[in-house]
């Protein structure tokens, strides 16, 4: 197993064997959970090594941006290791998730004048589908232009390519490949398998299916 998945299983963040909703609304027998892993700074430090290495050798400036919560706290230690071993400075800034649900900059903080015109790499947690990369990056074109020179991220569990978040390079530290159905045509729903409402986004689909015939159960403690 690789060693990031191996930390987030130690960790509690990966599961396995049980029936989830994702973020997407497609259904799984596995979800990841990258915010568990913030908990843990040496396997935080662990896992942004691998995601800064494969841009250790840029010569000039770069600036971390990641997708709000997970993606900030990765971006800001990718950002700490690059500003170690590349040469040239590397900058972080933070954002959050506006009402529009879209992404901002954090404001009266002073970041969109280091954004704008730089060099961007971005960093995420988990990739499914790539589509937070692509609200970010269309997102951050409203403070200005900027130079997109790749993506890194945690996990990708989507399958996830360079030109499905329109970026010249893509990233992972881990790799995996995690079937999923669509709810009209779910094989664990068929099967009549209680879905996971405490881990993932079952509560979303308990309060719009709250008689589906599998039923529901709990995995954390109370």
């Amino acid at each position: 197993m690789n060693s990031v998945l191996r930390d987030l299983t130690s960790l509690g963040a990966y599961y396995t064997g049980e029936h989830f909703v994702l973020k997407s609304g497609n259904h799984s027998e596995a979800y990841i959970n990258p915010d568990v892993m913030l908990s843990d700074p040496y396997v935080v430090d662990t896992v942004t090594v691998m995601m800064a290495e494969p841009f250790f050798n840029l010569g000039h400036d770069v600036t971390c941006v990641g997708p709000a919560f997970g993606g900030n706290y990765l971006a800001w230690d990718v950002a700490r290791h690059l500003g170690r071993l590349i040469d040239g400075k590397a900058k972080w800034i933070a954002t959050a998730k506006s009402l529009g649900g879209g992404f901002m900059i954090e404001p009266d903080r002073g970041f969109e004048k280091l954004f704008v015109g730089s060099d961007v790499l971005v960093v995420e947690d988990l990739l499914t589908t790539g589509g937070s990369v692509l609200e970010l990056i269309k997102s951050l074109r409203v403070y200005g232009d900027f130079n997109l020179i790749g993506v890194t991220a945690a996990v990708n569990r989507g399958g996830v390519t360079a030109a499905d978040v329109s970026a010249p390079v893509l990233y992972a530290a881990a790799n995996i490949t995690v079937e999923t159905d669509v709810p009209s045509a779910c094989r664990w729903c068929a099967a009549g398998r209680p879905i996971v409402e405490d881990i993932g986004h079952g509560q979303d689909f308990k309060a719009k299916h709250p008689d589906y015939e599998g039923g529901y159960k709990r995995l954390l403690a109370a």
